[in-house]
């Protein structure tokens, strides 16, 4: 894993959305993990591959996390037929719109996002068909 490409992603994103200069954490991780950040800040019993938290809205405060399993990563990027390292950095992307105030969760919303996504993806020379989306997956 290129751990400065998915950085370059984020930085991007982030400089792309005009958004202040700040620090930014990246967390690469594994379903139970993802699992456990889930459950207890979203109440969702179920893993997920990318969660975002955004940090105080102060002038020195960091700009927030992003959290991305690994695992389910690798699942999306098989059967997306590219690299685990595409589509790490298509979700870093995504985390960063979060970010950035970038919201998904009605149909307008999350299509206008991906929208943005891929205008991104194109930018930075990553694989983009439209058809991505993020995923959560309960625990069997």
């Amino acid at each position: 894993m290129n751990a400065r490409q998915v950085s370059n992603a984020v930085a991007h994103t982030l400089l792309r959305q005009s958004v202040r200069p700040g620090e930014v954490s990246v967390l690469l991780t594994t379903d139970e993990a993802m699992h456990e950040l889930n459950l207890n800040y979203r109440q969702v019993d179920a893993t997920t591959d990318v969660l975002t938290f955004v940090g105080p809205d102060l002038p020195m405060a960091p700009i927030g996390d992003i959290v991305i399993s690994l695992d389910t990563a690798q699942r999306q990027a098989e059967s997306h037929g590219h690299l685990l390292q595409h589509e790490t950095e298509i979700l870093a992307i995504h985390g960063a719109l979060h970010l950035a105030g970038w919201d998904d969760q009605t149909e307008e919303e999350y299509r206008k996002m991906m929208v943005e996504m891929g205008a991104i993806a194109a930018e930075l020379n990553l694989p983009w068909d439209g058809r991505w989306s993020t995923h959560e997956v309960t625990p069997s």
